[in-house]
């Protein structure tokens, strides 16, 4: 196990002293919930450490005592931040797999400790939890040893690893999901549902493209039911016609492109795509890419405003303590009626004939309820 800590952008406003009280906090936090699961720190690595299960004992459950740690400590960690005004975000990497174990250095001074490459894929996954702005990677051993206990683990394919040939299948452990209750977006109590990964785009045979994408379900309070949205989250230097490509790819009702914005003022700029086209506003894909960056933030904004194609689209997170559970939308233009048909408008689009339409049944239509003709996007008042 491999663990790390993001503190750099903040120590660099506070004394040297300021820095180490809050490590050592932390860590004496980190380390009691190991000893507690059966591992030991084998070296502290500036704001990191490097943590053993199963050596020098050792444990046919290793790799479950690491993960159930880790666990732990994430939960620990939010617990610390939230009365905290310094928090502090873990990375964790587990690989579960042989080392080479003793005592190491020179005759004057030796120290037990491990090596191989067990212990170097560990820390590379460590490092990954930046790009993938996650907290907890597995590999697929420790995926495979876990067996049942690992069923939130989520995919993120064959990633390049650096200093590996081959790329390597990393798993994330603690995703968060999205449904819809009663009109409104909410998080279930068990952070699961959603899914990560990374995509790569070929195109005129220009270097692979990496872009990071999140799918949630929505109008469900069940995994994979619903309206599923997947929503790219750096989708810069992609073009039009690519991002059609990717969101014909995914082959859900809508697909979000998250760029930066034109004005600093305003959060992002988000493009949303239906199989074919592009479209300039709808309800769900906005208040779901609202939910997915609110929980990507270290706090949850209070509100975030979405540069559209048809105006300016502010969103309202809702909360629960420090966590996101959901959002609520204004629309950027007021509702308008559409234009009255006419009777042969009418038939066209019903593949009648203009004496087939009656017009005396007006007022009754009125009372019963208005037809929709979804196709032509017409309705007879």
């Amino acid at each position: 196990m491999s663990i790390s800590e993001v503190s750099h952008a903040a120590a660099r406003s506070r004394s040297p002293q300021d820095v180490v009280d809050r490590l050592d906090g932390a860590f004496a936090v980190l380390v009691e919930i190991l000893d507690r699961h059966g591992g030991i720190v084998n070296k502290f690595l500036g704001d990191g450490f490097l943590a053993l299960f199963g050596a020098p004992f050792e444990a046919a459950d290793a790799a479950h005592r690491a993960v159930d740690a880790a666990r732990e400590m994430l939960e620990a960690m939010n617990s610390i931040n939230a009365a905290s005004s310094w928090p502090l975000q873990i990375g964790i990497g587990i690989h579960f797999g042989e080392v080479v174990a003793g005592n190491i250095g020179s005759p004057r001074r030796k120290e037990y400790t491990v090596i191989g490459d067990t212990v170097n894929f560990a820390a590379r996954l460590e490092s990954l939890n930046k790009e993938f702005n996650s907290q907890l990677l597995i590999s697929a051993a420790v995926r495979d040893a876990l067996d049942e206990a690992g069923s939130d683990a989520v995919s993120l394919g064959e990633v390049a690893i650096r200093g590996y040939d081959q790329p390597m299948t990393v798993w994330q452990l603690g995703v968060s999901a999205l449904s819809l209750h009663q009109g409104n977006w909410h998080a279930p109590a068990a952070l699961d549902d959603a899914i990560r990964g990374v995509f790569r785009l070929r195109r005129n045979r220009r270097p692979q493209m990496q872009r990071r994408y999140i799918t949630v379900d929505v109008f469900t309070d069940r995994a994979f039911g619903g309206n599923p949205l997947a929503v790219v989250l750096d989708a810069g230097g992609l073009s039009t016609a690519q991002m059609q490509a990717i969101a014909s790819e995914f082959n859900y009702s809508e697909t979000t492109f998250v760029l930066p914005p034109q004005d600093p003022t305003h959060d992002a700029q988000v493009r949303i795509f239906t199989v074919n086209r592009e479209i300039p506003f709808a309800g769900h894909p906005n208040v779901g890419t609202a939910f997915v960056l609110a929980t990507q933030a270290a706090k949850p904004p209070a509100r975030l405003r979405f540069e559209e194609k048809a105006g300016l689209v502010p969103v309202e997170i809702l909360t629960d303590g420090d966590r996101a559970v959901g959002a609520e939308l204004t629309a950027p233009q007021p509702l308008g009626k559409l234009a009255r048909l006419t009777a042969e408008q009418a038939a066209a689009c019903l593949s009648l004939t203009a004496a087939d339409i009656r017009n005396d049944l007006a007022s009754a239509a009125n009372r019963l309820g208005r037809v929709a003709i979804s196709g032509r996007g017409a309705r007879l008042a």
